[in-house]
């Protein structure tokens, strides 16, 4: 369980490391014990299933990086080569596929305009007025 007076970011920053592991099709346990054997077999805090085109797959959440990094070089003593765990970032994402993925954002939109005083004079250069002209109609008579 999380401390309820956790906010977002501890939570975030508590767990962020995470390794993923894609579930043989062979094996027909409940989710629940999945969970309970690899938790308790790599000292993960928590863990939990999801489900990408009906292929199971387990993310394990550690509380340092150092239990994280024993559990994946013990797992790559007991499984073969592409089922051992893998690190997952925080925004990496299983696609269809099965492949781990990192989400690449980008800007779609630029600023132009450095700061508001920047912009403000931009824009009074542009009129090239006095600032009489600038005036509010409710102001000139």
């Amino acid at each position: 369980m999380l401390d309820s007076r956790w906010s977002y970011a501890e939570i975030k920053k508590k767990f962020r490391w995470q390794v993923c592991k894609r579930i043989e099709d062979d094996n027909q346990e409940d989710d629940c014990s999945i969970i309970r054997y690899f938790a308790k077999t790599y000292r993960a805090t928590f863990g939990k299933i999801i489900r990408v085109n009906g292929i199971r797959y387990i993310i394990l959440y550690f509380s340092t990086e150092d239990i994280l990094m024993k559990a994946v070089s013990d797992s790559l003593q007991t499984y073969e080569v592409g089922l051992e765990l893998l690190i997952k970032k925080e925004n990496d994402f299983i696609d269809d596929t099965g492949e781990l993925n990192e989400i690449n954002k980008t800007l779609k939109w630029r600023n132009t305009t450095t700061s508001r005083a920047r912009g403000l004079r931009t824009e009074q250069e542009q009129y090239k007025g006095t600032p009489e002209n600038f005036a509010s109609s409710s102001r000139r008579q």
